[in-house]
């Protein structure tokens, strides 16, 4: 009998434990109250950024300049920037060599335009570098080089 009493009171007790809890106003005056509401951007960090270049930038025989595109966009927090400059890869600088494939025979350039460029926390920006040949008074070839585009974001100065 005392097992029986003992599992009727132990189940008596687990039923008594998960009857749900529920709260209640129950003022005879109007009341009001204050809830703050506000965004998590703990999963983001500093935000995102994408920067758009092109594969390859073709220019045409003897022209005394040449326009090519990229693209910025940001979304980026409070306080971020970020800065994307463009430079010959070899030299570090604006000024570059192409060489035409299988020679020594080479073509210098310079890049100008949007070459060193801040961007704010919230940007979409389509920008132009320029290339200018020096010298186009050259054997016809297909001349070559890389350029490298480099992003960096950081805390606003």
């Amino acid at each position: 009998m005392k097992k029986i009493i003992a599992i009727v009171m132990a189940l008596v007790m687990m039923m008594a434990i998960t009857v749900p809890a529920f709260a209640a106003i129950t003022e005879t005056s109007n009341q009001s109250g204050d809830s703050l509401v506000k965004t998590d951007t703990s999963a983001v960090g500093a935000g995102t950024y994408t920067v758009e270049i092109p594969a390859e930038i073709v220019i045409p025989w003897d022209a005394p300049s040449y326009d090519a595109t990229y693209t910025v966009e940001t979304q980026l927090a409070v306080g971020k920037q970020l800065n994307v400059s463009v430079a010959d890869k070899e030299s570090g600088t604006l000024t570059g060599t192409m060489t035409a494939t299988g020679t020594t025979d080479t073509l210098e350039y310079t890049i100008s335009g949007a070459v060193a460029t801040e961007y704010d926390e919230v940007s979409s920006k389509d920008e132009t570098i320029t290339f200018t040949v020096a010298d186009w008074e050259k054997t016809i070839a297909e001349y070559s080089n890389y350029i490298t585009f480099t992003a960096v974001l950081s805390d606003k100065a």
